[in-house]
């Protein structure tokens, strides 16, 4: 039996997964692991929708949760990857892989910023709000991620 709300959750869900999807490939990297952070977010906004004031916002802040518990969870695996046997990387086939690999490079912080900033059109006052960092961070985070971009476009042959 449907829950009161479920209806209005069912038009929410489908509105925002490829968006979310998108959102949590951006930062994570991974399109296997992408659709399943959204999932899992959109799972957590099901399981509180009717005490949430700002969905959006709850999904977002789920999506960059994840997110960075799955780049973590990479990061590990690579530490104890000497263990096994290493095969080599295959050479970049697109220019989103391409820009995967740049943003890859950047710390978390940078990559969120730049994502919110220029992927989700959020002004800086929202990504401080929504990172619990102060306006001047996110602009240093910002400059420094775009920095770093612009060196790595310069060093590509």
């Amino acid at each position: 039996m449907a829950r009161p709300g479920d209806r209005d959750f069912d038009v929410f869900f489908r509105s925002r997964f490829d968006r979310a999807a998108r959102f949590a490939f951006l930062l994570c990297g991974s399109a296997t692991q992408a659709p399943e952070i959204a999932q899992e977010a959109l799972i957590s906004v099901h399981h509180r929708w009717g005490e949430l004031d700002d969905p959006d916002a709850y999904l977002r802040r789920s999506i960059m949760n994840l997110s960075r518990s799955a780049v973590r969870r990479r990061i590990l695996e690579r530490r104890h990857a000497w263990r096994l046997e290493r095969r080599e990387t295959a050479a970049v086939e697109s220019p989103i892989d391409e820009m995967w690999a740049e943003l890859g490079q950047l710390s978390q912080d940078q990559r969120s910023v730049i994502v919110l900033r220029y992927d989700e059109d959020f002004s800086i006052d929202e990504i401080a709000g929504l990172l619990g960092k102060p306006a001047g961070t996110v602009k240093s985070l910002l400059h420094r991620g775009i920095d770093a971009l612009k060196e790595a476009i310069r060093d590509q042959p």
